[in-house]
């Protein structure tokens, strides 16, 4: 999608300053181009619609907020995230000192993820090539707590459609819902895409076998848990050594 968007040429206006949004081809004397990417480490996978940003600023002044050259905005799709556009140079002279932030906000327009350092911008030079640009998450972790995840497969083997198989994720450390047969509980460490949980605890209800032995699968799975992720889906996934995991919705 982000490849057919900048392949055609595309006009904003910011009042007398024009962004033309395609990749530049060869740099025009009185144009400067600034082109690069935004990504991230993590394995965490962007909401459906989310919205890039590239924003330009005038930082001359140290004294006063930074004021706004021209706004990018692009559909976000995955990372990385490609971006290239011209400015008239005309416009933004030669002598400011210029910086660029880059974004990535959800459907509601909320920030999800932001450069954190200054990234400036040599405005007497006609390509900027700026390379990747490493964001990171503004709220910390995916919104994987206070609500409740159904279990819908187990190491690739599917779940018994009659046995509810749930996780929740309490946002204060604490992990807990029914393995189909018992209930449970344990503890939890998040950060960044990294996920541990600690001993769990259950029920000790008679089961009939085959629920036993897929709720036995479900706590040696979540042992082992490493990491997670958001699917473009929205399903979460819970993936330790060995390819072994979890996959709640």
């Amino acid at each position: 999608m982000i490849g057919n968007l900048v392949s055609k040429p595309l006009i904003w206006q910011f009042g007398a300053l024009f962004i033309t949004v395609a990749p530049p081809l060869s740099a025009e004397p009185d144009m400067i181009t600034i082109s690069g990417s935004l990504e991230y480490r993590e394995r965490i996978a962007l909401p459906p619609e989310s919205m890039a940003r590239i924003t330009l600023i005038d930082a001359s002044r140290m004294d006063v907020g930074a004021t706004r050259l021209a706004l990018l905005e692009i559909p976000a799709g995955q990372v990385p995230v490609p971006f290239a556009f011209s400015l008239r140079r005309e416009m933004i002279g030669t002598d400011r000192m210029l910086a660029l932030r880059g974004t990535i906000h959800a459907p509601d327009g909320a920030l999800i993820w932001t450069t954190t350092e200054t990234i400036p911008v040599d405005p007497a030079l006609q390509e900027v090539k700026l390379g990747r640009l490493l964001l990171s998450q503004v709220s910390g972790t995916p919104e994987i707590t206070g609500r409740e995840w159904l279990v819908e497969d187990i190491d690739g083997k599917g779940v018994i459609d009659n046995a509810r198989t749930t996780l929740t994720f309490d946002g204060e450390g604490r992990v807990y819902g029914s393995g189909g047969c018992n209930t449970y509980t344990g503890s939890y460490e998040i950060g960044g895409d990294k996920l541990s949980l600690g001993p769990v605890a259950s029920t000790r209800k008679a089961c009939v076998p085959a629920l036993g032995d897929q709720e036995a699968n479900l706590f040696a799975v979540l042992k082992h848990v490493e990491r997670f992720e958001i699917s473009p889906t929205g399903a979460l996934i819970l993936s330790g050594p060995g390819g072994r995991s979890i996959t709640a919705r």
